[in-house]
């Protein structure tokens, strides 16, 4: 890292040697003055190097769990260029950093306060999960130091060669304030009011629990997170400054308490109500922390009466929730990064065999467990709907498919997909959560570069043919991946090259699109007997779903009805319930399997469609089955499920790089106008038809029917309808 600290000294940063995100000095020395020697001071043999803010007017404006699709348009609000080179990646993967200078005028003091940062929460959640404005005494790391992901932070573009520009007052203001919601202080400089919390004795015992095992667990460079958890307890007002005394009695820390008391009245007169007591819970939980039990019931004379209050808070504090969907409440449990839908049969059994294990020091112990038990089994009121709604709502960033990075979640690990790598990771590297439902209920391993059974059937299925195989490869990576595009959304059609008039199936198209399954929360509708007016149609279709299968449609299928599914929000209507609207970045893609082609003579349909010809190479009479020896899935090994993934992994991969594989049909075009029209119109027209001569729309029909005696009866009309379709 001593080149690096040369070259941001030279540009007038004071820089410190760190690994990963931790100073290996210290630090609270050089936030006054610049310190150009640092790159001799410190020892460098690091990982990691990061900047402090002030020095030289340096800030940053630091996007926590961002969506990296914002921040072309956060450059154009703050007048910097697409290109700007002081836009960091951060190595998560999950946010970024831009530098810039900025000078805290008395202006900007009197509005904002003499604070070393700002917090901000986002008006879009979408946009991030919350902004620092980073002015002094911080720290933030910069390029190109390590990840704990083993990823690297890496400057958006390329890479800057002088000091950054200084962002005028009045255009930092309108950034804020158009974006974030953030209460200033007064033109006096104190803190608008915000009342107290005032915490009830279980959440009192709670706290003084969280942060009693932070101020244990806490490790060296940890001054951004003890300070954020000081403003949180900021919320309790002064009651607050007691919590944040034991939070500080942390063996790696020396500060008296006189030092400790002065700092948290400074964070007492700039909290705005912008963060709260429960951030402390949520980083204890981060740390390993598990909330104190508190009984909900009192026995009176061998009666259970329960606490219903104190039973929701015991819920919530063993992470159960709610979510809510346009009238659907569904109830969760998160299990570390997991987030399982779970009903009340679930609730009952978490409860009784939690009550049931809990350790018991006596006989009479055992006996008032043995009446709680029994009193839980007879109470059903504590599992209905009307009581679990008291729940507190899921807060919970969920781990998304990106533009450029799809994900694969297993057991053991997930996988991380980009245009140019596969690479498996830790759950512990992972900064969000997931459904459980989208977890692979297998191991993983990558396995090597030898082509597998799968990969031989889908070779087979293009018929070996190099450019078809691409675009097959492209429309699994395509469905696989999750993120979506309103620009390029479609429909993924399987189809039989087969131009026989009648429906000859068994190529393999349904095996194909229910192997995603294995991957993806699929869910299967029957095609047969789908029909488009039933306003239940698509009732098990949850936010989980990852994709739904139209497998096996008719030949009339009303693909038009589909259009506002493909290309905006999914309404969804459940027996007994209201409708819900899943939005169009939340809504699952589409796959279609048919024997005869979908109609699409017009541009709506053809811009919504990527249609894929199966060849005849499996049929009634050569079947996966017969080739291979063993029914997919059912009779694979470890090592087979790790090459079926690995696989699929790849379409993934090679769509993230080359988008949906165009390539040209073998007999579609052909079958859709046999479809719209007969086999016998389409033999004429080949036979008869010669371009760029005129005929007579009389004697074309009539020479028609002298070819086909048994159109004799055909109407003007229809036939000039298949002419045009033709």
């Amino acid at each position: 890292m001593l080149n690096n600290a040369r070259f941001y000294s030279k540009l007038g940063m004071n820089v410190i040697p760190c690994n990963y995100k931790f100073p290996t000095v210290s630090w609270i020395n050089y936030t006054k003055q610049p310190t150009p020697d640092a790159p001799s001071l410190f020892d460098w043999d690091v990982n990691s190097i990061a900047a402090i803010s002030g020095v030289n007017d340096y800030t940053v404006l630091d996007f926590d769990k961002a969506d990296m699709s914002h921040i072309d348009d956060i450059l154009r609000k703050l007048k910097l260029p697409a290109d700007y080179p002081w836009a960091v990646e951060s190595g998560s993967g999950k946010g970024f950093h831009i530098w810039f200078r900025f000078k805290r005028t008395d202006s900007f003091l009197n509005r904002f306060g003499d604070k070393s940062w700002l917090l901000f929460y986002p008006k879009k959640s979408a946009v991030c999960n919350h902004a620092e404005l980073r002015l002094r005494n911080c720290y933030t790391i910069l390029p190109p130091s390590s990840h704990v992901s083993g990823l690297e932070y890496c400057f958006r573009n390329a890479e800057p060669e002088h000091e950054p520009p200084y962002i005028d007052l009045e255009i930092m203001e309108k950034f804020i304030f158009d974006n974030f919601v953030f209460t200033p202080v007064n033109n006096n400089g104190k803190s608008l009011k915000v009342n107290p919390v005032k915490l009830k004795e279980y959440e009192i015992n709670k706290l003084s629990s969280a942060v009693q095992y932070l101020a244990e667990n806490l490790g060296e460079g940890c001054y951004p997170v003890w300070n954020k958890l000081g403003l949180a307890l900021c919320s309790l007002g002064k009651e607050g400054y007691p919590f944040f005394l034991t939070l500080s009695n942390n063996p790696k820390y020396k500060d008296d308490e006189k030092k400790i008391e002065k700092h948290f009245h400074q964070l007492l007169r700039s909290y705005n109500g912008s963060i709260t007591v429960g951030s402390v819970f949520y980083t204890a939980k981060q740390y390993g922390w598990v909330p104190p039990f508190s009984p909900f019931w009192t026995i009176v004379k061998n009666k259970v009466v329960f606490d219903f209050n104190k039973y929701i808070n015991f819920l919530s504090d063993n992470n159960f929730s709610r979510m809510h969907f346009n009238g659907i409440q569904y109830f969760c449990y998160t299990d570390g990064y997991f987030i399982n839908f779970v009903n009340e049969i679930f609730f009952k059994d978490y409860v009784y065999l939690f009550i049931k294990n809990l350790p018991e020091y006596s006989d009479e112990s055992k006996k008032k467990t043995a009446i709680v038990l029994d009193a839980i089994i007879k109470n059903t009121f504590l599992f209905k709907k009307d009581t679990l709604e008291f729940l507190p709502g899921l807060d919970l960033t969920i781990q998304t498919d990106k533009e450029k990075e799809g994900y694969f979640f297993f057991k053991n690990c997930y996988l991380k997909i980009t245009p140019d790598d596969l690479e498996t990771l830790g759950y512990e590297t992972l900064e969000s959560h997931i459904y459980s439902e989208r977890v692979i209920k297998k191991n993983f391993r990558l396995s090597g570069d030898t082509i597998c059974d799968f990969e031989t059937f889908c070779l087979n299925i293009c018929d070996k043919d190099a450019e078809r195989f691409d675009a097959l490869r492209s429309s699994l990576g395509y469905l696989l991946h999750t993120f979506k595009n309103p620009v390029t959304a479609k429909a993924v059609v399987f189809t039989d090259e087969n131009l026989s008039e009648g429906a000859a199936g068994r190529s393999g198209k349904s095996l194909l699109a229910k192997s995603l399954g294995y991957i993806r929360n699929l869910v299967e509708i029957d095609g047969k007997n789908f029909q488009f007016h039933d306003r239940f149609a698509y009732q098990r279709v949850t936010p989980a779903s990852e994709i739904v299968l139209f497998n096996d449609v008719e030949k009339n299928f009303a693909f038009e009805k589909l259009y506002n599914i493909i290309s905006d929000s999914f309404t969804i209507q459940k027996k007994n319930h209201s409708e819900f609207i899943l939005p169009f970045s939340e809504s699952p893609k589409l796959v279609i399997t048919n024997n005869l082609p979908i109609r699409n003579n017009d541009f709506s349909t053809k811009a919504r469609l990527f249609e894929i010809e199966f060849s005849s190479y499996y049929n009634i009479f050569r079947t996966p089955y017969s080739e291979f020896k063993k029914r997919f899935f059912d009779n694979w090994e470890e090592e087979e499920w790790n090459s079926f993934f690995t696989f699929m992994a790849g379409c993934v991969k090679y769509y993230l790089k080359y988008g949906l594989h165009e390539y040209s049909f073998i007999n579609l075009q052909k079958k859709k106008v046999i479809n719209a029209t007969c086999l016998e119109f389409f033999e004429f027209m080949e036979q008869y038809l010669i371009y760029n001569e005129y005929i007579s729309k009389p004697k074309f029909l009539n020479d028609f029917k002298e070819a086909e005696p048994s159109f004799g009866e055909l109407k003007s009309n229809t036939f000039f309808r298949w002419v045009k379709y033709f």
